[in-house]
């Protein structure tokens, strides 16, 4: 694999659809020798560095943007809601979330007290749902946590420690 063709479109939204894209002729591709050997030279732990370089600037723009949350809305009260995927049948709730996805937090024993996740896991039930608010530095660590506004999560609890999947997601209020 070469990495240096742009992949060609297999959908054609004309009224003809698919039988006009089995007529037609694709452009052929040749391989770029230097890309094949620059590919070929190519470190896994390089790509592994890469990769936590890019979770690591991704980090640092989820802090910029929740500093940005906390400047703006600095009055409001921000809240972590909290939904626990449960399987029927052996299916997920949400078929979206795939397990291996989601982010591994340990045992809620070993977990503090006061810790946003575990605070949100214990809170009692309002309706349907359940949510804390939280501070401007458990926002900052969320957003480190899941690189993202939301994410699902992964405690094991219980007597047997059985994995419990949980969907976090912020509103403002």
């Amino acid at each position: 694999m070469c990495l240096s063709h742009w992949i060609d479109f297999a959908y054609n939204n004309e009224e003809e659809g698919m039988k006009l894209l089995m007529r037609e002729k694709f452009s052929g591709h040749e391989c770029d020798p230097k890309k094949v050997l620059e590919i070929s030279k190519c470190n896994v732990l390089d790509l592994v560095s890469k990769n936590n370089e890019a979770r690591k600037k991704l980090s640092d723009l989820f802090t910029l943007i929740a500093s940005s949350i906390i400047t703006v809305y600095g009055q409001k009260l921000l809240y972590l809601h909290i939904e626990e995927l449960i399987e029927h049948d052996n299916r997920q709730l949400l078929s979206w979330i795939k397990k291996e996805d989601s982010i591994d937090l340990g045992n809620i024993k070993e977990i503090k007290e006061s810790h946003w996740a575990y605070r949100a896991i214990k809170e009692e039930k309002v309706g349907d749902k359940k949510g804390i608010i939280i501070n401007s530095s458990e926002l900052v660590d969320f957003f480190r946590t899941a690189l993202a506004t939301f994410g699902t999560f992964r405690v094991q609890m219980g007597e047997d420690n059985l994995p419990h999947y949980f969907f976090t997601y912020f509103i403002l209020n």
